[in-house]
């Protein structure tokens, strides 16, 4: 398996590498600049690292590449649901965490204690969450939960890959159910 590697993306060349699961980081450079794609057992995803907005400074002669995030299973309503529950209880002490992985036949289950789970979870008693970042070189979905004393609940998610990150909508990652107010704005992914 290749670990990390470099291609550029030309104009008409076959894209299947995409979804080619040897490559476990690739760089990829295109005409609106330079992603990196990622994929593991829970999610695949292509985010920008750095990101040409202006299409009159495109490269020429590479591929526009549209960045994107793709789970193999979203996580079931009632996990966030739970979550979002426990949050509450505990909310006015701050400071706790949540990871949400999956048990040895594929389920997915709400933790207390890290264990190389894919998503974390951070609970915060202030008004506003922090920006919590992925810090580690591996892909990992960290989010903030906040407003948890109010009527609906505040969530961030973000999406890591090789320390590269890009905030996502929730509802790419939880089934729909409970109600929270989704504080992702960019809208690229």
């Amino acid at each position: 398996m290749t670990i990390i590697d470099h291609i550029a993306l030309k104009i008409g060349e076959e894209r299947q590498f995409l979804h080619d699961q040897t490559y476990e980081y690739v760089y990829l450079y295109g005409a609106n600049g330079t992603f990196v794609l990622g994929s593991n057992e829970y999610f695949s995803a292509l985010l920008p690292v750095v990101q040409i907005k202006d299409k009159s400074r495109y490269i020429q002669g590479l591929e526009v590449i549209k960045p994107f995030v793709k789970m193999f299973q979203r996580v079931p309503a009632e996990i966030l649901t739970r979550a979002i529950a426990y949050a509450r209880l505990v909310y006015r002490e701050g400071g706790h965490q949540l990871y949400v992985g999956a048990d040895p036949i594929g389920n997915w289950v709400l933790s207390t204690m890290y264990d190389g789970e894919p998503i974390t979870l951070h609970l915060h008693n202030q008004e506003n969450g922090f920006n919590s970042l992925v810090r580690d070189m591996d892909m990992r979905i960290v989010g903030d939960v906040w407003n948890l004393a109010g009527d609906v609940p505040h969530i961030r998610l973000r999406i890591g890959i090789m320390a590269h990150q890009a905030v996502i909508s929730h509802r790419l990652v939880f089934e729909q159910g409970v109600e929270v107010i989704d504080a992702y704005v960019d809208r690229s992914i």
